[in-house]
């Protein structure tokens, strides 16, 4: 199979339920395509969870030599901002060809989901066939496309079937779980009744349901709990839960599909749209099992083997222990890159246009001490070090620490093991954040010897 290049993917996280799922579509359509990946994880912008919106500079790596193309989930990057930033945010930081995925931006090719149709075919479910006539609605972030058109379509399906519109039974959500929990336990103090319970994503219906199952078990028996995105944590739970699916693999193939014709510079339509559908469980009350094997993944956690392993007290051990991690994890390529400026203000810079590799790991062996030249940032990582294999999935994370930004880190692995990576860069970025001074003196000797 001929070699087509680098596509890149810019996504707010990739162990979160639903982006997760997302992550590994793309992945999966990527080398099903001979294509390598490289994905750029910062967080929302604006995002009001602590320690977050500074992580959002790494999407201005996006305009780089690597990727021939992006694919942005605009819906999880953007999710807390106004349409006009996106949109000017992409204009101005990509040069390459860019694919919006989950959110329709004039200008560029993108790929939406008709939400409308999906949360249609699931309240008039619960009407139709459960006879709900009080039902409640969890709203997505207010600037988020897909949670307007979920809110929109709930309204108009009540209107549909003469239902009039409880104001006092729409609540302002997140898509984070804690606010289905905040939920549940409103629901079960007495703050408000109802007979369903929609949420404009999975996340908060399962942290809903998590809390009921545990604590207040009996509302199962009384209430229809339903969610939107049919990630696969949705069919885990204890009670599967009835939601809607966005048809994630189809949308990401053809997100693929249409970076490698856009990098070939073929025509493509500027806009495709990828229909929603109703996947009945357990939770409305149909008690149907759902037993399809591709939500069989499982998502492991090496949180304490890390935390036990990062107790150091110096650079060189940080590195030592930071090889044997990886070893023992099977990564194939790690590399920690900084600027050799020093720490920026994540949240009203420009990354530096130059960055020097303080450590880079390989099939085994790591190298800490033989750097000195610095390279280009749009390059990511210098050429003899750039994974060119075929097809590689490589991810690129910011190393932040308060309001700072001091490089970033690649990882390549094979495995599904992006739980592993997330605690390893968190507590990596810790640690760079602590010997700052340190490392800046090695950077220094190392400049000064070459």
């Amino acid at each position: 199979m001929a070699r087509h290049g680098t596509v890149g993917f810019a996504v707010s996280e990739i162990t979160g339920r639903f982006l997760l799922f997302r992550y590994r579509a793309i992945r999966d359509a990527a080398f099903k395509n001979n294509l390598n990946l490289i994905t750029f994880e910062g967080r929302s912008f604006d995002s009001l969870e602590f320690g977050e919106a500074q992580q959002s500079i790494i999407y201005q790596l996006t305009n780089n030599t690597r990727c021939q193309s992006i694919i942005y989930d605009t819906s999880s990057v953007f999710t807390y901002v106004p349409f006009e930033y996106s949109r000017n945010f992409i204009r101005t930081h990509n040069t390459a060809p860019v694919i919006s995925l989950n959110e329709q931006l004039p200008g560029f090719c993108s790929i939406v989901t008709d939400n409308y149709h999906g949360m249609s075919e699931l309240v008039s479910h619960l009407i139709e066939e459960h006879k709900c006539r009080r039902l409640a609605f969890v709203t997505g972030p207010k600037f988020n496309g897909e949670a307007n058109q979920r809110l929109e379509a709930f309204k108009a399906t009540l209107a549909f079937h003469e239902i009039p519109l409880n104001e006092s039974l729409v609540f302002e959500g997140d898509f984070l779980p804690q606010t289905g929990k905040k939920i549940a336990e409103n629901l079960a103090a007495g703050m408000f009744s109802c007979d369903a319970l929609v949420f404009a994503n999975d996340d908060m219906a399962l942290g809903a349901l998590d809390h009921l199952s545990y604590h207040h078990p009996e509302f199962l028996q009384r209430i229809a709990i339903t969610g939107f995105d049919n990630v696969p944590a949705s069919r885990n739970s204890l009670l599967q839960l009835t939601t809607a699916s966005q048809c994630v693999k189809e949308s990401s193939e053809l997100a693929i599909e249409l970076a490698l014709k856009k990098q070939a510079g073929e025509a493509v339509k500027p806009l495709y749209i990828c229909k929603s559908k109703l996947q009945i469980r357990q939770t409305c009350g149909c008690f149907k099992v759902d037993t399809n094997p591709d939500h069989q993944w499982a998502e492991p956690l090496f949180v304490h083997e890390i935390y036990e392993c990062f107790q150091v007290t110096t650079v060189l051990e940080m590195w030592h222990r930071l090889t044997y991690l990886l070893t023992r994890f099977s990564a194939r390529v790690a590399s920690v890159v900084l600027f050799p400026c020093g720490k920026i203000d994540a949240m009203n810079s420009k990354i530096p246009s130059l960055s020097q590799v303080v450590y880079h790991f390989q099939d085994g062996t790591a190298e800490f001490q033989k750097f000195s030249n610095s390279f280009s940032t749009q390059d990511i990582l210098p050429e003899p070090y750039f994974e060119n294999s075929h097809p590689s999935a490589m991810l690129v994370k910011p190393i932040c620490y308060s309001d700072f930004c001091f490089g970033y880190a690649v990882y390549v692995f094979e495995h599904d093991i992006e739980g592993f990576f997330e605690s390893l860069h968190a507590h990596l970025c810790l640690l760079i954040a602590q010997f700052e001074k340190d490392l800046k003196f090695e950077s220094k000797k190392i400049l000064s010897s070459a």
